[in-house]
């Protein structure tokens, strides 16, 4: 499908909806890259479920309304979950070890399924990352010439 063709509200709105339609009982983890994205999609599909619910035969529970956290009255439930998060708290576990190794040893334990350029970029982006080369940059130093010929 092209750009703009409603891909993720298909995917993360009206699907979820539907779904829990068919399987009123049933469980539904909505993950993205952030928690603040899949709870916009959690708060979505809830505002739709409240906004049809009488003609989808649905209802929310009054006590579990969150938007990244809600239940039905049959029983079934939403729970949104941003990746970063996970890979934060891994990382924070760690603090030793390499970005590198750390994406790797993510995918192994099974914490999330990510890239491991997924895992730098949710590092970087909290100032998470490590240089592997500590001594401060030389650019825009100058050159060290040699007070001789061949003396270096």
């Amino acid at each position: 499908m092209p750009p703009g063709a409603a891909k993720s509200t298909y995917a993360s709105v009206l699907f979820p909806a539907h779904f829990l339609v068919q399987h009123p009982s049933a469980s539904i983890i909505s993950a993205s890259h952030t928690t603040e994205l899949s709870e916009r999609w959690g708060r979505r599909v809830r505002n739709s479920i409240l906004e049809h619910g009488p003609t989808l035969g649905l209802s929310l529970r009054s006590d579990s309304q969150a938007a990244g956290r809600w239940q039905l009255v049959s029983g079934g439930e939403y729970l949104s979950a941003g990746v970063g998060q996970a890979i934060l708290g891994f990382r924070a576990q760690y603090p030793l070890e390499g970005d590198r190794r750390v994406a790797f040893m993510i995918l192994d334990q099974a914490v999330v399924a990510v890239s491991p350029s997924s895992v730098y970029r949710a590092l970087d982006g909290a100032g998470l990352t490590k240089r592997h080369n500590s001594k401060p940059p030389l650019k825009g130093k100058g050159v060290d010439r040699p007070a001789k010929p061949q003396e270096h």
